[in-house]
């Protein structure tokens, strides 16, 4: 998200400095396209359930994986939550036009445990294969204050899957939840 402002902030500067003052003060305009691929694994070990999630977001600059698994023994009631991510400009995310399939390549991520302090690397590959119908869906936003317009439009298609991986070469518990998206956003400020 911060990377989407301070960009956007650029594109304002941008266009500003280049329209002339006859025109509109400054107009910005913002496009993201690219593909998702989620999931969301349950394991049950004796008292220990273990739920672990995955995503996989693929655009024109690089590829975002973020990866949580989180604990909860059942007899005592304690727990633990540990998360990560990675941005790459390496090809690591593969994922078909048609939401048939996706494959994320083996990445090392590092997870943090933020109530403990402590900090490993993991390793993670996984593999989605699309199942049922596609479906798509669409939404438009716009906001006036003042002078100032802001509009921004997006649509998706998303499609059901289910996925397998290998999370530090152990496999992932039974799959709960899975999904494959592609997605495109533009979005525009101006003010005149």
């Amino acid at each position: 998200m911060k990377k989407i402002c301070a960009l956007m902030l650029a594109l304002i500067l941008l266009f500003s400095m280049a329209t002339s003052a006859a025109a509109l003060e400054y107009k910005a305009i913002a496009r993201q396209s690219g593909m998702c691929a989620l999931a969301g694994w349950t394991d049950m070990d004796e008292d220990t359930i273990t739920s672990t999630d995955l995503v996989a977001i693929k655009t024109p600059v690089g590829t975002f994986v973020f990866l949580s698994i989180s604990t909860f023994d059942t007899m005592t009631g304690s727990g633990s939550y540990k998360s990560g991510y990675i941005f790459t400009r390496n090809n690591v995310f593969h994922a078909a036009g048609n939401l048939n399939s996706a494959r994320l390549s083996a990445v090392d991520i590092e997870v943090s445990d933020l109530e403990n302090y402590e900090t490993e690397i993991i390793t993670v590959k996984a593999n989605w294969a699309g199942k049922g119908e596609t479906l798509k869906g669409s939404s438009k936003f716009i906001s006036k204050s003042g002078d100032c317009i802001i509009k921004s439009s997006d649509s998706s298609s998303y499609r059901e899957a289910t996925a397998t991986a290998s999370i530090d070469n152990l496999d992932a518990g039974e799959n709960c939840f899975a999904e494959l998206v592609s997605f495109k956003s533009t979005s525009m400020e101006m003010k005149k």
